[in-house]
């Protein structure tokens, strides 16, 4: 085993004009615990071609690739694991994981490690990260779980100057992966890992997953939009158009009103910001139901008891010159709507102390109605967009089952899910191409831009200095995605150099 490390140079460059786009690859099938460990840097007679060094160890499930190394921990069972490290520019090369079996088999836990020195190794971002960016010890990593509604697969390490040490990010924003790392003390190494199949999964004959390692002497920022990049460019992950409007000033009326809005005051909120220069009003939680105790026993309805005349208000903002999109709990269906009983049997979970369940998007049914909604909502007031919330809740519990039965076209909660919100925004653009759907952060990953159009920094209410570092963590990934402060909120009292903060 090598001792070298991200940070050092290749020890054998290769000659001028090499291919940088090659690859190498290895392959490893037994029942027991695997250990492979795989170049990341090609060094060998050309870069991405196996030469005499390629393979310099293969010992006790071991395979070594000349360079630098990660090691791939895992007991594979009944799979067989094919690896394959790709360059496909000078410091950035993508290593992609292949699990394969006879018969279908729920795909083992693979952890990927590997170490580099902690020179000028400054801090850490992640989509968590917010104010504390400093690096923990390996005995206590710096860990980001995340999922399709829940962070993005990515780590920077950075450096004094804001410049990449090393970025790692992983290909599959659907399933949960854990990205980690910390510095061990005793010799001042940064350890990082990803962790990929943590929870149940559906049976799989073959499935495969990549993690993309930037070296580049760019500032990090530049690393995190290669990664962005990439991932809108994977097949499924393309990001939704983004209509002008969606970029411009809105209000939203949560932090004001919470569920306690009428239509008379919405609408003189709407003359006042719209001198102000905003274009489009965000009806939040509320309009929906006359119940005001926070909790969703009353969801899924949808009927606008708050504003019983729903058309004509809408025609009333448009009317201003402003746009409206209306807030929806797309997963939820309280236990006291009258829609309840329709869906009996097809609930992942009951939410506890919210009197609400959890739809379970497996069922076409459920989906069907989840998009119906939405479509009848623009066909019948005309709203212009949606603030869609809850979407992290769709995930199976301990003793959900996995497989097709029963009703249900899917087995996996999370490709059911992807189904359903991906045809959210291809029908809704049948009705209305200029459709706008907002998520809020933590909702921000790669398939959210796919989902919606529109991100906003997660709730700060009077905390100025947060709002800013959500909003600038959430520019950092989301490309052409319109990018929201969270709203602004001041006491009444304080002076305009307070609220203008």
């Amino acid at each position: 085993m090598t001792s070298t490390s991200f940070a050092d140079p290749p020890r054998h460059p290769g000659p001028a004009g090499a291919n940088p786009s090659a690859s190498v690859r290895s392959r490893f099938a037994g029942t027991a615990p695997v250990a492979v460990l795989l170049a990341v840097l090609m060094c060998a007679a050309a870069p991405g071609v196996p030469g005499a060094e390629a393979l310099s160890a293969q010992e006790a499930g071991r395979f070594v690739l000349a360079g630098h190394d990660v090691l791939v921990e895992g007991d594979l069972g009944p799979f067989s694991l094919d690896t394959e490290v790709t360059q496909i520019e000078e410091g950035v090369e993508i290593v992609r994981l292949t699990l394969a079996a006879p018969t279908p088999a729920p795909p083992p836990e693979l952890t990927l490690t590997w170490s580099l020195p902690a020179h000028d190794v400054y801090g850490q971002w992640t989509t968590a990260a917010r104010f504390d960016k400093s690096l923990g010890p390996d005995w206590g990593m710096t860990a980001v779980s995340s999922m399709f509604a829940r962070h993005a697969p990515v780590m920077t390490l950075f450096g004094s100057d804001d410049g990449n040490r090393l970025t790692f990010a992983a290909s599959d924003a659907l399933n949960t992966v854990i990205t980690r790392a910390g510095v061990r003390e005793e010799n001042a190494r940064v350890y990082g890992a990803i962790d990929f199949f943590t929870e149940r999964h559906r049976p799989v004959a073959e499935t495969s997953v990549e993690v993309r390692f930037d070296r580049r002497p760019v500032p990090y920022s530049d690393a995190l939009a290669g990664v962005a990049d990439w991932w809108a460019a994977q097949d499924g992950y393309a990001p939704a158009s983004v209509p002008d409007i969606a970029r411009l000033p809105m209000y939203s009326t949560w932090y004001s009103y919470h569920q306690s809005v009428d239509a008379g005051s919405l609408l003189r909120e709407v003359e006042i910001g719209k001198e102000l220069g905003y274009e489009a009003i965000i009806i939040d939680d509320g309009w929906q139901t006359l119940d005001s105790q926070r909790g969703y026993a009353f969801t899924g309805d949808w009927a606008p008891e708050r504003i019983p005349d729903m058309g004509g208000f809408v025609a009333d903002v448009h009317e201003r010159g402003m746009k409206i999109l209306l807030w929806y709990a797309m997963s939820l269906m309280g236990e006291r709507a009258a829609a309840y009983p329709a869906f009996g049997g097809k609930y992942l979970r009951y939410w506890d102390g919210q009197g609400a369940y959890v739809l379970d998007p497996r069922y076409p049914e459920v989906r069907n109605h989840i998009i119906g909604t939405y479509r009848d909502a623009i066909l019948e007031w005309d709203v212009d967009g949606f603030k869609l919330d809850f979407l992290g809740f769709f995930v199976a519990t301990d003793t959900t089952a996995l497989e097709v039965a029963d009703g249900r076209d899917y087995a996996s909660v999370s490709r059911a899910t992807d189904r359903l919100m991906t045809d959210v925004l291809v029908e809704l653009r049948k009705v209305k191409p200029d459709v706008m759907v907002e998520f809020r952060q933590n909702y921000i990953g790669p398939l959210m831009r796919k989902y919606g159009n529109m991100f906003r920094a997660g709730d700060s209410p009077n905390a100025a200095v947060d709002n800013r570092v959500r909003t600038i963590d959430l520019r950092l990934l989301s490309g052409s995605t319109a990018v929201h402060s969270d709203m602004f909120m001041w006491h009444y009292d304080e002076p305009v150099e307070k609220a203008a903060l």
